[in-house]
């Protein structure tokens, strides 16, 4: 057997790679290829042009996970009936005994949900569920972590008739929620400068408020939560 054949042969590619990598040591300097990140934010007043229904997700309606070791869920237990002013209070999203608020996570979800009206007017457009994901969020505020504090005139105990979950073939029953006339959220949005312009957030924003927030909304097929957007400070870039 010849010394040749037990030699270990290196594939061309792995001998081109490693020659490269000894020249760009050598002699080249490291070209960045990602860009730096431009944190830019926009504070913007959401305005409520329709009331707005809310109906928080008691703690209660979450089933408890299976213990360990088990497979089948536990039996759920009866929930004893709860009275129309009990089923109110439980659809705020309450921050204290002064202030109702609203989750973060419903602005940023109108938002994302507006893009499919962008998608439509401009097919080629990088504007996309997946995309636009990362490139903006909201900002929490100093009260709660997932609320915003929500100003308001008057809230009312809206009595409507309607299935859960919109759910056909279910039997109409007494819904009771919480509805604010006149509100108003004071939002911070931070996103990528180097991705997106000011009139961007804006205008996504601008959409969303036609996609609505809450129950009922537009996209569900009703009027509430529908609202504008008057803008206060920004220190983003300009299209």
């Amino acid at each position: 057997m010849s010394e040749s054949y037990n030699r270990k042969v290196e594939s061309p590619m792995v001998t081109a790679t490693k020659n490269r990598m000894k020249g760009f040591q050598e002699t080249e300097k490291p070209v960045v290829l990602v860009p730096q990140l431009d944190r830019c934010r926009v504070c913007v007043t959401i305005v409520g042009t329709t009331p707005l229904l809310t109906n928080r997700i008691p703690d209660d309606a979450i089933p408890p996970k299976p213990p360990k070791g088990t497979k089948s869920q536990p039996k759920r237990q009866p929930k004893p009936e709860k009275t129309p002013e009990e089923v109110y209070e439980q659809s705020r999203y309450i921050i204290d005994t002064k202030h109702d608020g609203f989750p973060l996570i419903a602005i940023k979800g109108a938002m994302m949900r507006a893009t499919q009206q962008v998608e439509a007017e401009a097919k080629k457009s990088i504007f996309n569920m997946t995309t636009l994901l990362p490139m903006f969020h909201i900002v929490p505020s100093d009260t709660h972590p997932d609320y915003y504090p929500l100003k308001y005139k008057t809230r009312t105990h809206a009595k409507h008739w309607g299935r859960c979950n919109n759910a056909p073939g279910k039997p109409l029953v007494r819904l009771h929620r919480a509805q604010y006339n006149h509100w108003e959220i004071d939002a911070t949005i931070e996103f990528n400068g180097g991705m997106l312009a000011t009139e961007d957030i804006l205008n996504l924003l601008t959409i969303a408020g036609t996609v609505g927030l809450g129950c009922w909304r537009p996209e569900k097929g009703g009027t509430y939560g529908q609202f504008t957007v008057r803008v206060g400070k920004s220190n983003g870039k300009k299209s």
